[in-house]
């Protein structure tokens, strides 16, 4: 007879122990599979990450990369090429290849973008002139963006204040200031003062390139801020009061080179400026730009004056020096009337505080690099 111990025919019973220990280890099979199956479906709260060309720019244009890699200069070049491209589009059947111009104004924010980006990578290496073009490009910007300023103001505004300007110059100072000034004029003099407005467009860049190469980062962007936001504020100001100057209105525009002859460069110098401005036409006084109020030319030589002593460039004193002469040659050569300066140099302390403001209010959102 068998006993129940030396029955084969039933199973041994397992203990409790061992068990549970299957039951909890086939479940925790069932836990890790499960989330192994999720781990390969995109996520809804992720971003998908893939590695199409496509995935990688969208991952590149984050809005975390943005605010880390855009300066405050970029940000305002970025704003205002923003609103021209949209006049663009809006008065693309009244100005020429205005479609063109807003297609040019995106394009360039998009290389404007993607050189920020690509320049404060730290997991890559990037070139050694990729930040010197960063830079240079805010130059070339700014002459589109003057460019296309003036199309805009007779559209937005069409009316004409050169009464009211001459009117106020002769309330405040008894004449006409540039009547005035005439009694002064001398072929040298002439030279001298037409030589400094051409300098205008120089000086900015000897600076940055100054700056760029002997100060820091900070300065640099700092000076380009100030600057950039100083003219892009008097590009927008010109359709507050739009003015053609006293050189068609106080006088005869085409008598000009006769009664204020210069030596040598006079007559070249006058007529680049003559056909920035738009008054190299048949009809100067139909095609020439409303920009003068406020003055531009007075509120960035202003800035620039002030950046030059504030960080001790070395031709501090030599950019005062012409920086005067541009002052004064405004009036000279009839390109302004005397509360156009007035009103640039009032320009010129109010962008710049509006720039530092700016500035800390851009870092304190977030964007390290403004």
């Amino acid at each position: 007879m068998k006993t129940p111990q030396q029955d084969h025919t039933t199973p041994p019973q397992k203990p409790l122990q061992q068990v549970q220990h299957q039951h909890h280890t086939a479940r925790n099979r069932m836990i890790t599979g499960n989330a192994r199956r999720h781990s390969l479906q995109p996520s809804s709260r992720e971003p998908y990450k893939a590695h199409s060309p496509a995935s990688r720019i969208l991952t590149k244009f984050s809005r975390q990369r943005l605010k880390s890699s855009l300066s405050t200069a970029e940000i305002a070049t970025i704003a205002i090429l923003s609103i021209y491209a949209v006049l663009g589009v809006w008065y693309s059947v009244e100005v020429p290849n205005g479609a063109i111009l807003a297609a040019v104004d995106i394009g360039l924010m998009w290389v404007m973008c993607i050189l920020a980006i690509s320049d404060t990578q730290s997991d890559v290496n990037v070139p050694r002139l990729l930040a010197p073009a960063r830079r240079l490009l805010l130059f070339p910007t700014l002459l589109l963006v003057y460019v296309q300023a003036p199309l805009y103001v007779p559209l937005i505004n069409p009316n004409g204040y050169d009464s009211i300007l001459a009117t106020w110059d002769k309330t405040l100072f008894g004449v006409n200031p540039t009547e005035w000034m005439y009694q002064f004029s001398h072929p040298i003099l002439t030279e001298l003062l037409q030589t400094c407005y051409i300098l205008f467009f120089l000086i900015p860049l000897c600076l940055g390139i100054e700056f760029h190469r002997t100060k820091s980062d900070a300065v640099f962007r700092k000076y380009a801020a100030f600057l950039m936001i100083a003219l892009y504020g008097s590009y927008l100001l010109y359709v507050w009061m739009p003015a053609i100057g006293p050189c068609f209105t106080l006088h005869d525009f085409s008598r000009l080179s006769a009664e204020l002859p210069g030596v040598f460069l006079t007559e070249t110098f006058r007529t680049i400026v003559n056909n920035g401005s738009g008054a190299g036409s048949a009809t100067p006084a139909l095609t020439a730009h409303r920009n003068c109020m406020p003055s531009g030319h007075t509120i960035a030589t202003l800035v620039n004056i002030i950046c030059a002593f504030r960080w001790h460039s070395r031709f501090r004193w030599l950019v005062a020096s012409i920086g005067a002469g541009i002052i004064v040659s405004t009036v000279y050569l009839r390109y302004h009337y005397a509360v156009d300066i007035l009103a640039g140099c009032a320009f010129a302390l109010v962008f710049m505080s509006l720039a530092h403001i700016l500035q800390r209010m851009l870092r304190s959102r977030g964007f390290s690099a403004a």
